[in-house]
């Protein structure tokens, strides 16, 4: 039998993941709040902070169902515009603005993101709530809470913004 024993490596702001699925069930799980995370980089995505307790064989320290995490569409050309976007109560948004595959084929991602740190288009229909930050990795997740639903003059704005690189992307603009 082997006398050693390997542990695969573990990334330095593993902790900072943990604490930020720990702070988001506490602030919105626990109220019945949704929360879209638009984030898709390999430092930062859903199913990595959806199971980041676990894959660290964490112990749970909350209860609520993790149902409150709602998955977006990440890429342009596999998911399209995802409307669920607009169901979200929160809309968590990583800054500078996580992404794996690059803008151009991740608009879904990077334009509503851009949006919202920038003010433009939906912004007005959010508030920012608060941030949190994962120090590790230089990133800070803003949070921006649905204050009303967006116009459907804000919502072609994020449209047009989109259809500058996907024309034919079919994009909802009305509710």
């Amino acid at each position: 039998l082997p006398t050693f024993a390997y542990a695969p490596p573990r990334r330095e702001g593993a902790m900072d993941v943990v604490e930020l699925l720990r702070y988001m069930d506490q602030q919105f799980g626990a109220r019945g709040e949704t929360v879209g995370l638009l984030s898709s980089s390999f430092t930062l995505n859903l199913s990595m902070v959806r199971y980041a307790e676990d894959s660290l064989s964490l112990p749970r320290v909350s209860d609520v169902d993790r149902s409150y995490l709602i998955d977006l569409a990440a890429v342009d050309q596999r998911d399209g515009f995802s409307p669920q976007l607009y169901d979200c109560d929160i809309l968590a948004v990583a800054d500078p603005i996580q992404l794996h595959l690059g803008e151009e084929n991740q608009q879904v991602v990077w334009a509503p993101a851009y949006c919202l740190l920038n003010g433009l288009a939906i912004a007005p229909a959010y508030e920012e709530i608060g941030s949190f930050s994962l120090e590790a990795d230089g990133i800070t997740v803003h949070f921006y809470q649905k204050t009303r639903e967006p116009t459907h003059e804000e919502m072609q704005a994020l449209a047009d913004l989109i259809h500058q690189t996907h024309p034919d992307m079919a994009i909802p603009t009305w509710r």
